[in-house]
């Protein structure tokens, strides 16, 4: 037993306990209370120590894991989403891994890999492949990462992981990335008003530091494994400030929003009456008009709010102000 490392000693344990459980009618869940705690957890803040040492990114479902590490069903819920089938043992063989240079790259990798699939619908917005087609991949690659025993297996797998990186984010389609980071720079800075606004006290000095970190990260993305992580980790704080908005009223969004169509659609049909190609805009403004009536229930709300928000975004660009 002396020579067993200890996530594996640890699991040795948590079967021994899961005996004496049902054999003593200790309830079902003290096992999984003693996984987590002598297992899951040391496993996952050690992953996450390793990730900040090398100065990498940490997705935020692991750190979100480190917060549920006290509800039982939340944690194994959570991890079964991001890790996948048979996480309780690729987390503990993981973790103890990461002494080792080429098994802590291949942790690295699976942790991106678990953070493409789940966030697979996400990027299927912009991707060719749709979000079943995405976890997919991730999923083979990340069962072909768990068996390489030679140099020629490392080398396939690296071949077979850029060839699917092509295929999620083929370069003629992808943005570009002093843009992106030029334009959301932007959306940073201007986050901080919405701090300001939305939030007071120690909430918004943790959101503000937040703000900068991201801000900080922002600027050493070279490629798409740290954007993948930084968009994950944006995401995680963007929810945390919106908790912070009040709800409005629908029914006076949509008010605002029919009066907004209207005085669009007068401008947008004035335009055409002076011979100015308005772009498929006039029939597309009458057409939402229509939409806000029937945009009754909650999803239909929601749906139409995306497209009107769409439309705007399309038409300031056709017609800057001047």
């Amino acid at each position: 037993m002396r020579n067993l490392s200890a996530p594996i000693a640890a699991l040795l344990l948590c079967g021994i306990l899961s005996v004496q459980a049902l054999a003593q009618g200790i309830p079902a869940n003290q096992t999984q209370i003693l996984f987590i705690e002598n297992v899951g957890l040391p496993a996952i803040q050690s992953i996450i120590r390793s990730l900040e040492i090398q100065n990498a990114p940490v997705p935020s479902e692991l750190t979100e894991l480190v917060k549920s590490a006290g509800d039982t069903d939340a944690f194994y819920a959570l991890a079964s989403s991001y890790f996948g089938l048979g996480w309780q043992e690729r987390l503990s063989r993981d973790a103890a891994s990461l002494m080792d240079p080429e098994a802590a790259e291949m942790v690295r990798m699976r942790i991106y890999l678990a953070s493409l699939a789940s966030n697979a619908e996400r990027i299927a917005r912009t991707s060719p492949l749709d979000a079943g087609a995405l976890r997919g991949m991730a999923q083979n690659l990340t069962r072909q990462s768990q068996y390489l025993k030679s140099e020629d297996d490392r080398a396939a797998f690296f071949t077979a992981f850029a060839e699917s990186q092509e295929k999620i984010f083929p370069k003629e389609t992808s943005p570009n990335m002093d843009n992106f980071k030029q334009e959301v720079s932007a959306l940073l800075t201007d986050m901080s008003d919405a701090i300001d606004i939305l939030v007071d006290g120690l909430a918004a000095a943790s959101l503000k530091e937040k703000r900068a970190e991201l801000a900080e990260k922002l600027a050493s993305i070279t490629g798409n494994q740290e954007l993948a992580a930084w968009l994950a980790q944006f995401d995680a704080f963007a929810g945390k400030l919106l908790s912070h908005t009040t709800p409005v009223d629908t029914e006076i969004l949509m008010e605002d929003a029919r009066a907004l169509l209207i005085k669009l659609h007068t401008y947008l049909a004035q335009l055409a009456k002076n011979g100015i190609v308005t772009g498929g805009f006039l029939e597309e403004s009458a057409s939402l008009l229509q939409d806000a009536e029937s945009a009754q229930s909650p999803a239909k709300f929601d749906a139409f709010m995306d497209t009107l928000e769409d439309a705007l975004t399309r038409i300031s660009q056709r017609f800057p102000a001047s």
